[in-house]
């Protein structure tokens, strides 16, 4: 039992530890290795992350790390690395199989068409069902389409937000009451 709770509770295994414990004392040289491990892991992800918002280079800069590194009579690089900087417009590379090729695109670029998306999702869905109440005469049409529209706001908002369970049950209950609102202002008029 006393193994079991050392490996669940950190202050068991720090004490085992501390009295000399040969289990507790590989437990924790373990947990030691596996966090620089960790931290080297991660520093490598924050590097990746840094390089990938890089700019293209301007092409003038290009040619001339092109020219440098294939001065002639002896090149910088050989093999295959010599010909990496042979296209400026290689922000492809082949993978591992070399049938498939990984994108890299500008994450703001992303940012910027995922906000354009949802706006238009919302925009749709909102004027979508405004002017579907308008048209339609049928009552039965109109509640179905009332509830096809809610189910539809309320299922983009869960995908394409992190909002929690509330503001999306807050954010459904006005859009809901938008139509409504506006078809009862269209009638009286």
């Amino acid at each position: 039992m006393d193994v079991k709770d050392a490996s669940r509770t950190w202050e068991t295994l720090t004490q085992r530890y501390d009295t000399g414990n040969e289990e507790a004392q590989v437990r924790i040289d373990l947990i030691v290795r596996l966090r620089a491990i960790m931290k080297e892991y991660h520093e490598a992800l924050l590097l990746q992350s840094e390089i990938a918002k890089l700019k293209r280079p301007s092409k003038r800069a290009h040619d001339a790390y092109r020219q440098w590194f294939n001065k002639k009579p002896y090149p910088a690089l050989g093999g295959q690395a010599k010909t990496f900087l042979d296209d400026l417009n290689d922000l492809e590379e082949l993978s591992r199989d070399g049938l498939h090729r990984v994108g890299r695109f500008n994450e703001k670029s992303i940012s910027i068409a995922v906000a354009v998306i949802n706006v238009l999702v919302a925009a749709v869905l909102l004027v979508g069902s405004i002017t579907g109440l308008y048209f339609v005469t049928n009552d039965a049409a109109k509640l179905g389409m009332i509830a096809a529209f809610t189910a539809a706001f309320a299922l983009s908002v869960g995908v394409m937000t992190s909002a929690r369970r509330a503001e999306i049950f807050a954010a459904t209950a006005a859009q809901v009451a938008s139509p409504l609102f506006g078809h009862i202002k269209l009638i009286e008029s």
